[in-house]
């Protein structure tokens, strides 16, 4: 398995412990609400990605609702944790190509 690869697997699988897993629970647990769980476990992920910018943490708290839903609806991680897997593999494929185009035309 090739390095990004296993940061990919890595984050995945520690964000969505942390996000959905352990918070969404104790959110939901302590206000009852399955909604207030999605919503408060989406904000949080996204100001832990506070460092890629409005648009990210934008970005990043969509993608945080969809996880949650996810994660609420079917009462299992595997299905948000597979999202990101593939979501970050995509953007791992991605960006490279992105970043080489822009730094190009600074030069």
């Amino acid at each position: 398995m090739g390095p990004l690869l296993r940061v990919v697997a890595t984050v995945a699988v520690c964000e969505e412990l942390i996000y959905r897993g352990f918070l969404q629970a104790l959110l939901e647990k302590f206000s009852g609400s399955a909604i207030v769980a999605v919503l408060g476990s989406a904000a949080l992920f996204a100001v832990a990605h506070l460092y890629q910018g409005r648009r990210g943490m934008v970005a990043t708290s969509v993608v945080g609702v969809i996880f949650s839903v996810f994660r609420a609806w079917t009462g299992s991680l595997m299905p948000s944790l597979i999202s990101h897997f593939v979501a970050d593999l995509a953007v791992g494929f991605i960006a490279p190509g992105r970043l080489r185009r822009a730094l190009a035309e600074i030069h």
